[in-house]
């Protein structure tokens, strides 16, 4: 039994990947009902469903983002003091050399921005549609914020964190990102 289980547990892992495009899950239901008998496909079809259904947690969502907030602190190059993140929540201006630098190594860690910082549309979508923006005004956000605004990848970073903070008037505890939110232990 023991070993079903681990069986299962490395099927759902695949299940979970592949529904990341949700297009996928019939393709996915169909493989599964050719795989097992009836009795056995009917536990995994609601198993299915419920694992597409269920999104990620604020907390997971908090703890992703710590750990990429935390690989681009312990960079110097992308490292940036808490203090300046202090004065961004509070809504004051702030030069800071690394802030741009720390932003793109953010947005490219959480899969928003590339490395030359060309904007992913749909990761961005996923991300403000975990927050409390309705869809209508996701697409507001996406058509306002979703244009690259300069060549260079950091100064395009900034812009794309600046332009979705705008949005944000509620600014949560640790947000200073801008299209994500994560909290700082101290």
């Amino acid at each position: 039994m023991h070993c079903f289980h681990k069986y299962l547990r490395i099927f759902v892992d695949e299940i979970r990947i592949v529904i990341k495009a949700r297009a996928c899950i019939i393709f996915v239901l169909v493989q599964i009902l050719k795989r097992f008998t009836m009795h056995f496909s009917v536990f995994v079809l609601f198993f299915v469903f419920a694992v597409a259904s269920a999104e990620i947690t604020p907390e997971q969502q908090a703890e992703q983002f710590k750990k990429i907030h935390d690989k681009c602190q312990s960079d110097p190059a992308t490292h940036v003091d808490d203090a300046v993140f202090d004065k961004l929540r509070r809504g004051e201006k702030v030069t800071e050399p690394n802030l741009a630098k720390h932003t793109l190594c953010m947005n490219v860690g959480s899969g928003i921005q590339s490395e030359n910082g060309d904007i992913n549309i749909e990761k961005l979508r996923t991300i403000l549609e975990r927050g409390p923006a309705n869809k209508a005004k996701v697409d507001e956000i996406i058509g306002k914020c979703g244009t690259r605004s300069s060549t260079n990848a950091e100064e395009a970073a900034e812009a794309l964190a600046n332009c979705v903070r705008q949005y944000r008037p509620e600014r949560p505890e640790g947000d200073h990102h801008g299209p994500h939110d994560h909290h700082h232990h101290h």
